[in-house]
């Protein structure tokens, strides 16, 4: 095949660095310079070289100077013009060749026969060049794509067995809680047991309690009861010492009596004897009863002791009622306090009936490991990869 000529690689390589987009309508293709840039530089600056030197032999040095500046500026605004324009003719030939490279082609000149096959066949070739540019950069990336997917492949082995370790280890954790749902089932039976202990203890000092509350108010009862007995018994037995104080002073005034009746039966002589004898018999009366008032005397003396004594350990014992009783009621207000979080804690806990752990959730790990006659996921992985690499071989495009 023929070589792609100079200014059409020229063209091709202005094509590449500057890509245009669109053509602007009503504009031709100028041809090609002639000259080269070298020689068109060169070429003006002798031409400035000699204007100035010329300049400087006619003129006086000033005006000399400021003609041979002024055409260096207009030479030099000539040649950036000149470098400028040229990129500009290069894109858009390039513009050309790209949207009808057939035309712009033709346009050069070559309008035989001949010049259209060969351009044709320069276009042709300058597409199929293009075309195996991109095979080339679209087999490297699927080579890389390739590479990648290898490696990825030669660590699912390794995830694997991550994997298979993972879920033992979570079938560990699913035994050990199985195992400490077990406990704490055990334990709360335990606690139930205790909760009802408790509930039992509560309610027999409860009813302990209350009972000592009722007999405590019986016994306040009783000793007031006792306290109103005893009064009026320590009364009475006053007002029987008054009593015998008043038979003691009357036996006295009958012992008197009687004496005095004997003396003047004495003096009556024998017909005052049979007064004497009843005289007599009344001192002997009279001595016997304050022998009995005496007696009496002592007795209700000690009854009277005896009473108040008994109503000193009835003020002493009701006392000590009042004390027993503040400190049962000051004991019954904290149990009563204490009723409630006793209800609470003995209350049972709802506790469903139900696994600790949710089989449900290793379902997919059961379904992969499921037992040792089941696929392997190696053999698995293994055939998706050949089929995989068959395919990316199919895929792969020659160098």
């Amino acid at each position: 095949m023929r070589a792609i000529p100079a200014d059409d690689q020229q063209i091709i390589r202005a094509k590449v660095a500057y890509p245009i987009q669109r053509k602007k309508p009503g504009r031709t293709l100028p041809g090609h310079y002639k000259l080269p840039h070298l020689v068109t530089g060169i070429a003006l600056f002798s031409t400035v070289a000699l204007i100035a030197t010329l300049l400087v032999s006619f003129l006086p040095p000033a005006w000399a100077y400021a003609s041979a500046f002024g055409t260096t500026l207009i030479m030099g605004a000539l040649f950036t013009q000149h470098l400028i324009r040229e990129p500009r003719i290069l894109m858009k030939k390039a513009h050309s060749l790209i949207n009808d490279p057939l035309s712009a082609y033709l346009a050069s000149g070559k309008n035989s026969d001949t010049g259209r096959l060969y351009a044709a066949l320069d276009i042709a070739q300058f597409q199929i060049a293009m075309l195996q540019s991109e095979s080339n950069e679209r087999s490297e990336r699927l080579d890389r794509v390739t590479s990648d997917i290898q490696a990825h492949l030669s660590e699912l082995p390794a995830l694997h067995n991550v994997i298979i370790e993972h879920y033992k280890s979570q079938q560990q954790l699913k035994t050990e809680q199985d195992k400490l749902c077990e406990k704490i089932f055990a334990a709360e039976n335990e606690k139930e047991d205790h909760r009802e202990q408790v509930r039992a203890i509560y309610e027999t000092l409860r009813i302990n309690l209350t009972t000592c509350q009722t007999e405590a108010k019986e016994t306040t009862a009783i000793i007031e009861q006792a306290q109103q007995y005893t009064t009026p018994l320590v009364q009475q037995a006053e007002s029987i010492g008054d009593l015998i104080k008043e038979i003691d002073e009357i036996a006295d005034q009958t012992n008197l009596l009687a004496l005095n009746a004997a003396i003047e039966a004495a003096r009556a002589g024998d017909h005052g004897r049979g007064f004497a004898v009843v005289s007599d018999e009344v001192r002997t009366l009279a001595s016997k009863t304050q022998q009995v008032t005496e007696t009496i005397t002592a007795t209700i003396s000690s009854l009277m002791q005896l009473a108040h004594a008994t109503q000193t350990s009835i003020a002493t014992v009701n006392n000590a009622d009042k004390q027993h009783h503040l400190s049962l009621q000051a004991l019954s207000s904290p149990l009563e306090t204490l009723s409630h979080p006793i209800d609470v804690v003995c209350a049972p806990l709802q506790v469903p009936n139900t696994p600790c752990l949710n089989t449900s959730d290793h379902a997919f790990h059961d379904s992969i490991f499921a037992s040792e006659s089941d696929v392997s996921i190696e053999t698995t992985l293994a055939e998706w990869q050949e089929n995989h690499s068959a395919q990316i071989e199919k895929l792969s495009l020659p160098m």
